[in-house]
Protein backbone atom coordinates (compact mmCIF):
# COMPACT_ATOMS: atom_id res chain seq x y z
CA UNK A 1 0.00 0.00 0.00
CA UNK A 2 1.52 3.42 -1.32
CA UNK A 3 1.23 5.70 1.85
CA UNK A 4 1.85 9.41 0.37
CA UNK A 5 2.20 11.05 3.96
CA UNK A 6 5.63 11.42 5.24
CA UNK A 7 7.12 10.31 8.07
CA UNK A 8 7.84 13.50 9.50
CA UNK A 9 4.08 13.87 10.51
CA UNK A 10 2.24 12.22 13.14
CA UNK A 11 -1.00 11.83 15.15
CA UNK A 12 -3.46 14.03 13.81
CA UNK A 13 -1.49 15.96 11.01
CA UNK A 14 -1.27 12.24 9.38
CA UNK A 15 -5.15 11.83 9.65
CA UNK A 16 -5.65 14.98 8.63
CA UNK A 17 -3.78 14.02 5.13
CA UNK A 18 -4.78 10.63 4.92
CA UNK A 19 -8.11 11.81 5.15
CA UNK A 20 -7.45 14.27 2.38
CA UNK A 21 -8.84 17.22 4.44
CA UNK A 22 -5.22 19.08 4.29
CA UNK A 23 -2.76 18.33 1.97
CA UNK A 24 1.07 17.38 3.52
CA UNK A 25 2.31 20.54 2.37
CA UNK A 26 0.14 22.38 4.36
CA UNK A 27 -0.33 20.28 7.51
CA UNK A 28 3.74 20.48 7.85
CA UNK A 29 3.25 24.06 7.37
CA UNK A 30 0.83 24.47 10.03
CA UNK A 31 2.84 22.35 12.17
CA UNK A 32 5.76 24.21 12.35
CA UNK A 33 3.96 27.72 12.48
CA UNK A 34 2.27 26.38 15.47
CA UNK A 35 5.29 25.14 17.32
CA UNK A 36 7.27 28.28 16.35
CA UNK A 37 3.66 30.32 17.98
CA UNK A 38 3.60 28.02 20.85
CA UNK A 39 0.24 27.15 20.16
CA UNK A 40 -1.78 23.69 19.67
CA UNK A 41 -1.26 22.46 16.35
CA UNK A 42 -5.19 22.12 15.98
CA UNK A 43 -5.77 25.47 17.45
CA UNK A 44 -3.42 27.05 14.78
CA UNK A 45 -5.56 25.39 12.39
CA UNK A 46 -9.22 27.02 13.72
CA UNK A 47 -7.56 30.33 14.72
CA UNK A 48 -6.69 30.59 10.94
CA UNK A 49 -9.26 28.90 9.29
CA UNK A 50 -7.98 26.07 7.72
CA UNK A 51 -9.97 23.50 9.14
CA UNK A 52 -13.06 24.29 11.48
CA UNK A 53 -12.71 23.33 15.12
CA UNK A 54 -16.25 20.62 14.68
CA UNK A 55 -14.43 18.79 11.97
CA UNK A 56 -10.75 18.61 13.61
CA UNK A 57 -12.90 17.13 16.80
CA UNK A 58 -14.76 14.65 14.90
CA UNK A 59 -11.75 13.52 12.82
CA UNK A 60 -9.31 13.45 16.43
CA UNK A 61 -12.58 11.43 17.98
CA UNK A 62 -12.40 8.49 14.83
CA UNK A 63 -8.26 8.48 15.61
CA UNK A 64 -7.64 8.40 18.62
CA UNK A 65 -10.77 6.59 19.95
CA UNK A 66 -12.27 9.38 22.40
CA UNK A 67 -15.86 10.98 22.28
CA UNK A 68 -16.39 14.55 21.87
CA UNK A 69 -17.60 16.60 25.28
CA UNK A 70 -19.79 19.16 24.65
CA UNK A 71 -18.59 22.22 26.91
CA UNK A 72 -21.72 24.07 26.35
CA UNK A 73 -23.65 21.09 28.73
CA UNK A 74 -21.14 21.65 30.86
CA UNK A 75 -21.90 22.96 34.60
CA UNK A 76 -19.59 25.79 35.39
CA UNK A 77 -20.37 25.75 38.90
CA UNK A 78 -19.02 22.10 38.88
CA UNK A 79 -15.34 23.39 37.46
CA UNK A 80 -12.42 22.93 40.04
CA UNK A 81 -11.10 26.27 40.96
CA UNK A 82 -7.78 27.02 41.68
CA UNK A 83 -6.61 23.68 41.17
CA UNK A 84 -4.70 24.13 38.09
CA UNK A 85 -2.73 27.34 37.73
CA UNK A 86 -3.63 29.72 35.15
CA UNK A 87 -0.04 30.18 33.70
CA UNK A 88 -0.52 26.31 33.28
CA UNK A 89 -3.94 27.08 31.28
CA UNK A 90 -2.81 28.83 28.83
CA UNK A 91 0.39 27.23 28.66
CA UNK A 92 -0.69 24.21 27.76
CA UNK A 93 -4.81 25.31 26.28
CA UNK A 94 -6.58 23.20 28.61
CA UNK A 95 -9.31 23.67 31.03
CA UNK A 96 -10.32 21.67 34.38
CA UNK A 97 -13.96 21.18 33.80
CA UNK A 98 -14.44 18.30 37.12
CA UNK A 99 -12.90 16.22 39.50
CA UNK A 100 -13.67 12.72 40.52
CA UNK A 101 -11.18 11.51 43.71
CA UNK A 102 -8.27 11.52 42.83
CA UNK A 103 -8.77 11.82 39.03
CA UNK A 104 -8.74 15.52 37.47
CA UNK A 105 -10.47 15.75 34.08
CA UNK A 106 -9.44 18.36 31.31
CA UNK A 107 -10.62 19.60 28.59
CA UNK A 108 -8.19 19.28 25.49
CA UNK A 109 -8.01 19.31 21.76
CA UNK A 110 -5.37 17.20 21.58
CA UNK A 111 -5.75 13.99 23.57
CA UNK A 112 -2.08 12.91 22.48
CA UNK A 113 -0.63 15.69 24.13
CA UNK A 114 0.67 13.92 27.03
CA UNK A 115 3.45 16.47 28.34
CA UNK A 116 0.42 18.64 29.16
CA UNK A 117 -0.99 15.90 31.27
CA UNK A 118 2.01 15.27 32.86
CA UNK A 119 2.79 18.45 34.02
CA UNK A 120 -0.78 18.88 35.04
CA UNK A 121 -0.62 16.09 36.84
CA UNK A 122 3.06 17.49 38.48
CA UNK A 123 1.68 20.54 39.83
CA UNK A 124 -1.44 19.38 41.17
CA UNK A 125 -0.91 15.64 42.27
CA UNK A 126 -3.75 14.68 40.88
CA UNK A 127 -3.84 12.39 37.93
CA UNK A 128 -5.47 13.58 34.98
CA UNK A 129 -7.41 12.41 31.88
CA UNK A 130 -7.95 13.85 28.72
CA UNK A 131 -11.35 14.73 27.70
CA UNK A 132 -11.75 15.73 23.76
CA UNK A 133 -13.35 18.75 22.90
CA UNK A 134 -13.99 21.76 20.04
CA UNK A 135 -10.93 23.58 19.89
CA UNK A 136 -13.40 27.11 19.38
CA UNK A 137 -15.41 26.30 22.57
CA UNK A 138 -12.39 25.42 24.41
CA UNK A 139 -11.07 29.04 23.64
CA UNK A 140 -13.83 30.08 25.15
CA UNK A 141 -14.21 28.36 28.30
CA UNK A 142 -10.78 29.14 29.08
CA UNK A 143 -11.03 33.15 28.27
CA UNK A 144 -14.40 32.92 30.49
CA UNK A 145 -12.77 30.64 33.20
CA UNK A 146 -9.48 32.86 33.33
CA UNK A 147 -11.71 36.35 33.33
CA UNK A 148 -13.40 35.00 36.14
CA UNK A 149 -10.73 33.73 38.34
CA UNK A 150 -9.42 37.60 37.96
CA UNK A 151 -12.76 38.96 38.74
CA UNK A 152 -12.56 37.25 42.13
CA UNK A 153 -8.99 38.44 42.78
CA UNK A 154 -10.03 41.85 41.89
CA UNK A 155 -13.04 41.71 43.93
CA UNK A 156 -11.03 40.02 47.25
CA UNK A 157 -8.41 42.83 46.80
CA UNK A 158 -11.20 45.27 46.43
CA UNK A 159 -12.26 44.09 49.44
CA UNK A 160 -8.72 44.49 51.48
CA UNK A 161 -8.74 48.09 50.72
CA UNK A 162 -12.19 48.75 51.94
CA UNK A 163 -10.82 46.78 55.28
CA UNK A 164 -7.31 49.16 55.07
CA UNK A 165 -9.47 52.17 54.74
CA UNK A 166 -11.77 51.35 57.62
CA UNK A 167 -9.09 50.55 59.65
CA UNK A 168 -7.22 54.19 58.44
CA UNK A 169 -4.59 52.44 56.65
CA UNK A 170 -2.79 54.67 53.76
Amino acid sequence: MNNPTPAILNGLARRLVADKLIDVELASKSAHQAKKENVPFVQHLVSNGILDARTLARVASEEFGSPVFDLDALNKDLIPQKLVDDKLIRKHHTLPIARRGNRLFLAVTDPTDLHALDEIKFNTGINTEAVLVEADKLRVAIEKYLNAQEETLGDALGGLDDDLDDLNVQ
